[in-house]
């Protein structure tokens, strides 16, 4: 019997870009042509965890070998990006490259650009640095010129975590030429105060360029994003010595960051932070209960900076409880952490607490 065409055109939006899918030829029964419309749907909604869930299932309807199986991985690769879970993402992302290494025809209804793009974000977020950068600089040579400011302040980010900070300056002044709005504006200053003077001490800097920032993202409905931004904002009046305020902050933050469904990743970045807070604040219970949560968000993350972070904040937390031994075995583990993510700064920071720490 001879196959039947139907081409089905859908629009999704991930991270402000448009993506055209078009469906391939179907080559099996109707409830797989249906799970994989389930599929789309899901991802144009930002219902991440149900791409996944539908997805396994569209991956089993589709394993004949038929043409959509690599649009659902490139679906679900996307929706695990989201969600934090970087060992998903990994494998469906990297499935997709290699299937199109292989055969470069199948290329057609997936942009080399933004599939590279996505790599380079889930090896940002797992830390791995020199990945990242050759990544996103090959998405800079293959992507349209809409993108290139973000991408820019991607590369500044990964320049900053490695604490070369006159170069990720440079990046995001070359990423502010290249504006194509208010949300480009606004995530130059998040990342100039939060991710470039902040971890230099140039506080008041700082909070000049994080406040702009969040009122930006909070008028655009924008709230996760300004939830980032008001956790800078509470890491840096907590540096100041001002725990209460850091603690406030940093709770309204972590209530920003959490209002998205499935945001493992935006609570990993608040909760040591804020644990870190509660401790100076003297909220032992409290930041022994954002550790325990913080620790179970990063086994899907797998972040090795917020590993890092969690450890010098449980070392923090033992600290106060007295507990000298535990104590330096998380500070070591953070320093350790810390020089492996190429963060010497706040690797030092953490031996000058361990040498306070008695015998």
């Amino acid at each position: 019997m001879p196959t039947s065409v139907a081409i089905v055109v859908m629009v999704l939006s991930i991270a402000g870009v448009a993506l055209i899918l078009t469906e391939p030829r179907r080559r099996s029964r109707k409830l797989a042509g249906g799970l994989f419309e389930a599929v789309s749907d899901a991802l144009r909604d930002r219902h991440y965890a149900r791409v996944l869930d539908v997805g396994a299932l569209a991956l089993d309807a589709f394993k004949d070998g038929s043409e959509p199986w690599l649009l659902i991985h490139w679906m679900m690769g996307q929706a695990a990006t989201m969600l934090g879970d970087t060992a998903s993402a990994e494998l469906h992302l990297t499935t997709v490259e290699s299937a199109i290494d292989d055969e470069p025809s199948l290329a057609l209804d997936i942009d080399p650009g933004r599939l590279v793009w996505w790599l380079g974000h889930v090896a940002f977020m797992k830390d791995r640095h020199h990945e990242a950068t050759d990544r996103f600089q090959r998405a800079l040579e293959l992507m349209n010129e809409h993108d290139r400011p973000h991408t820019l302040r991607l590369l500044s980010q990964v320049e900053a975590g490695r604490e070369r900070f006159d170069a990720a300056q440079r990046l995001l002044e070359e990423s502010r030429e290249h504006s194509a709005g208010p949300l480009d504006d606004h995530g130059y200053h998040f990342v100039l105060g939060g991710d470039v003077l902040l971890p230099q001490g140039r506080l008041d800097e700082a909070l000049e360029h994080l406040e702009q920032a969040e009122q930006g993202y909070l008028e655009l409905g924008e709230v996760i994003d300004a939830g980032s931004a008001r956790a800078h904002r509470g890491t840096a009046v907590l540096t100041r010595g001002d725990a209460r305020e850091g603690v406030r902050l940093l709770r309204e933050a972590l209530g920003f960051v959490a209002s998205g469904p499935d945001n493992a990743p935006g609570e990993v970045f608040v909760l040591p932070r804020l644990a870190m807070a509660e401790v100076e604040a003297g909220h032992l219970l409290e930041a022994g209960a954002r550790l325990e949560r913080a620790l179970v968000l990063n086994g899907i993350v797998r972040s090795p900076e917020a590993e890092a972070r969690i450890q010098w904040a449980s070392g923090r937390l033992a600290t106060a409880e007295g507990k000298a031994a535990e104590a330096r075995d998380k500070l070591a583990q953070a320093k350790q952490g810390f020089l492996e993510v190429e963060k010497p700064s706040l690797a030092g920071l953490v031996a000058a607490e361990l040498q306070r720490i008695p015998d």
